[in-house]
C-alpha cells in the first residue's frame, strides 16, 4: 500500500471527492496534447534534444502513472487553505475553556467538560493538517521524479515546507492529547500523529535528498 493510500485510509473522516472517470480522462487527454504537441516538440528538439526527450518522457509518465497529481494538488491546496480557518475556530473554544472560572465544584465541572469537548477539535484539525501535509510530500516526490525538469527545485522546496508544517501541526496534537481525560482517544490521536510524522518526514527528506543530488549532478 502506497503512502498516499495509507494517509487516505488514516483520514477516514474525509469525504471522497474524486473526479468521475470522464472528467479525469478529459484532463489527461488535454494534458497529453498540451505537453507533446507537434509544435512544441519541434521547437524543443531544435533547441535542446536531450531536454526535449526528458520533457516527453516526464509528460508521459506523469499522465499514465499513479493518481492524477494535478487534481490531488488542487484538492489538497483547497483543504489546507480551509484548515487555516478551521484551526483558528478550533482554538477559540479551547482558549475560552482554559479561561473559565473554577472557584466552585460546579464551575470546575463545567470547565472540565468544556475543556474536554474543545480538545477533540483541537486535536482533529491539526491531525487533518498532518494528513494533508503527507499528501503534499508524496505529490512532491512524484513531481520531482516525473514532472517538468524546470520545476525540480520547486518540488524540493515544497517538500521541505511540507515537512515543517507537518512538524508544527504535530506539536499541537502532542500538547493537546496531554490534557485529555479520555486515554483511549488520546492514545489513538498520538499514534496517528506519530505515524504521519514518521512517514511524512521520511518522504519529505527523501524528496529533498533526491532533488539536491539531481541539481548537483
Amino acid at each position: 500500500m502506497s503512502l498516499y493510500e495509507r494517509v487516505r485510509q488514516a483520514g477516514n473522516a474525509q469525504q471522497s471527492s474524486a473526479p468521475d472517470e470522464d472528467d479525469l480522462l478529459n484532463r489527461l487527454r488535454s494534458q497529453l496534447q498540451e505537453e507533446v504537441s507537434v509544435d512544441k516538440l519541434a521547437r524543443l528538439f531544435r533547441e535542446n534534444p536531450d531536454h526535449a526527450r526528458n520533457e516527453v518522457e516526464s509528460a508521459c509518465r506523469g499522465i499514465f502513472e499513479g493518481p492524477s497529481w494535478d487534481y490531488i494538488a488542487d484538492d489538497t491546496r483547497g483543504r489546507l487553505v480551509a484548515l487555516i480557518d478551521a484551526d483558528a475556530a478550533a482554538f477559540a473554544p479551547l482558549a475560552a475553556a482554559y479561561g473559565m472560572s473554577r472557584e466552585t465544584p460546579e464551575e470546575q465541572a463545567a470547565k472540565d467538560a468544556a475543556l474536554q469537548a474543545a480538545l477533540v477539535d483541537a486535536c482533529e484539525v491539526p491531525l487533518e493538517i498532518m494528513r494533508q501535509c503527507v499528501l503534499v510530500a508524496e505529490s512532491c516526490d512524484f513531481m520531482a521524479r516525473h514532472g517538468s525538469v524546470m520545476a525540480v527545485s520547486d518540488a524540493g522546496a515544497a517538500a521541505a515546507l511540507a515537512k515543517a508544517a507537518l512538524q508544527a501541526a504535530s506539536l499541537n496534537v502532542v500538547i493537546n492529547v496531554g490534557s485529555m481525560a479520555d486515554a483511549e482517544r488520546a492514545a489513538r490521536y498520538a499514534d496517528e500523529a506519530d505515524m504521519l510524522l514518521d512517514a511524512g518526514c521520511a518522504q519529505a527528506d527523501a524528496v529533498f535528498a533526491y532533488v539536491m543530488e539531481r541539481l548537483r549532478g
